[in-house]
């Protein structure tokens, strides 16, 4: 073994015996590791008025607004809601009829349909992280990074 090598062993024995993480922490990481998609092509997080510090007042409430993008797609969304559930509307671009998946660790997978625009909507999501994937016939299917709906 290297010195590095030796370095790296001794931490995590250290931090094993001495500071484990918490086993409810360790459930939720492989849970939300559980629930990725391998298959699908990966959308960045582009913009996200929660951390570009911008504030949006929609329709009388806090709104979210995220950006998610591939070389040759993009989707744009609007969170709202405050308390136990989450309203997602968003539209992907270039639009056209989809098939969504949005996934959370609490619970299963919900469906839903865009329209010929791109437009589809979510309602009732937990204010924890989510993750969306859509696919169109004849294309790779894309999927979001996790991002929470805190």
């Amino acid at each position: 073994m290297d010195e590095d090598q030796i370095l790296v062993a001794r931490l995590n024995d250290l931090f094993t015996r001495h500071d484990p993480p918490p086993a409810e922490v360790v459930g939720l990481a492989q849970g939300l590791f559980g629930l990725r998609r391998l298959d699908a092509e990966l959308a960045e997080l582009t913009a996200d008025s929660a951390v570009d510090g911008l504030e949006v007042a929609v329709r009388g409430g806090d709104t979210r607004l995220l950006t998610f993008e591939t070389a040759e797609l993009a989707i744009e969304m609007e969170v709202s809601g405050t308390g136990r559930t989450r309203r997602v509307v968003g539209q992907l671009v270039p639009g056209g009829p989809a098939s969504l998946e949005a996934r959370q660790p609490s619970g299963p997978p919900r469906q839903a349909e865009a329209d010929a625009r791109g437009r589809f909507e979510f309602d009732g999501l937990a204010p924890e992280p989510f993750s969306l994937t859509w696919s169109r016939p004849g294309a790779r299917p894309v999927t979001t990074q996790w991002t929470g709906l805190e």
